[in-house]
């Protein structure tokens, strides 16, 4: 069975999506037309990929958030500005992690 999947236009929300799997999931996501919603704890990388999304031409299906997924007000409040945005959310992937390093 090969069958493709059609996400364009799915709102994908990606926790720890500024690692290496996170932002390869994020360049991949957006290429194919879905909605974004970046989510993870640095607030540095956070504006700097704000930017870059923007610079790209994908601020309008793409939202950067900090959130720290051991919060639950962070939890809510990243969903909640989801929601306000892209108004559903489709897909969850929990890519978070605590040390994600490979040596």
């Amino acid at each position: 069975m090969n069958e493709t999947v059609n996400i364009s236009g799915k709102v994908i929300l990606l926790t720890g999506a500024f690692g290496l799997i996170g932002s390869t999931l994020v360049d991949s996501f957006l290429s194919q037309g879905a909605k974004v919603i970046l989510a993870d704890t640095n607030k540095r990388k956070a504006e700097k990929i704000t930017l870059d999304l923007k610079k790209a031409g994908f601020a309008k299906n793409s939202l950067v958030i900090v959130t720290d997924v051991t919060k639950l007000k962070s939890c809510n409040d990243c969903i909640a500005a989801a929601v306000k945005k892209f108004k559903s959310i489709d897909v969850l992937i929990n890519n978070a992690a605590i040390d994600a390093k490979f040596d």
